[in-house]
């Protein structure tokens, strides 16, 4: 635990710092009160402060909160917080009447990590909220009465983003924080981006019995749309209905269960 908050505080610092060399050089800062002082030795001084301050914010809410919750959030605004301390520690070695150059400009590159941070953490938020459930409707022919399962997801004010039934859902990808959905719409191929985790997608199909496989890091796939299996042992790929990709599959993942899905339809 120790290594690792000592790791935060060093690659914190070196953020801090050529944040603010970078700030001084933009702002053109005049000399300090001493003429000794450049604004790489001052740079130094502002990192080797911002340490001490951050370590000491860092070990007491260690102390204080049991529950490690909201983790980059609090990092972030220790970050912030440190930063501010080392300002109003060292006004004072500015020239006078250019006290505020040094805490404009560390407040400046003091918010926007702390914007970038807060905003991910508001989508994860978001993210965290999205409903993904399966339900189980029943459907009319002449043979009978058959039971479709739809894959439904909706938003935090339960307005239904995306809804399918699993038979027409081609796959899940991984896209960076999104999840890629392909999927028939009105029997065309067609595709849909939404913020949701893969994982999430993965633990709602296999909690409800929808039978479809994690390939891959980046791809849950419906074995209705098989076609072919590619490849060998070292590099395995797949070929899906209405898709015109071919889907790579893992080293991990056994490729038996596609190669007799296949041999079984």
């Amino acid at each position: 635990m120790m290594d690792k908050l000592l790791s935060n505080t060093f690659l914190s610092a070196l953020l801090f710092s050529v944040y603010q060399a970078l700030a001084f050089y933009l702002l053109d800062v005049p000399a300090f009160k001493r003429e000794d002082v450049s604004v790489f030795y001052f740079v130094l001084l502002l990192t080797g402060s911002f340490i001490v301050f951050y370590l000491a914010l860092r070990i007491v809410q260690q102390f204080l909160m049991r529950k490690k919750t909201d983790i980059f959030l609090l990092v972030a605004l220790t970050y912030f917080i440190s930063a501010v301390l080392v300002a109003f520690s060292y006004r004072s070695l500015m020239q006078p009447g250019f006290e505020w150059v040094l805490i404009l400009s560390v407040l400046v590159i003091s918010i926007f990590p702390l914007a970038i941070v807060f905003w991910s953490y508001l989508l994860k938020q978001l993210e965290n909220r999205l409903s993904v459930t399966v339900l189980s409707n029943e459907s009319f022919s002449e043979i009978g009465t058959k039971r479709i399962k739809d894959i439904v997801i909706s938003n935090p004010s339960g307005k239904v983003i995306f809804q399918s039934a699993a038979n027409n859902v081609v796959a899940f990808e991984a896209n960076d924080n999104y999840v890629m959905i392909h999927f028939l719409k009105e029997n065309e191929p067609s595709k849909q981006l939404e913020r949701v985790s893969l994982k999430k997608i993965e633990s709602l199909l296999d909690k409800n019995d929808v039978h479809f496989f994690r390939v891959h890091k980046s791809f849950i796939i419906n074995p209705l749309f098989l076609i072919e299996v590619l490849g060998n042992v070292q590099s395995q790929k797949i070929r899906l209905e209405h898709l015109s990709d071919e889907v790579p599959v893992s080293r991990q993942f056994d490729v038996s269960v596609l190669e007799n899905h296949l041999k079984n339809t």
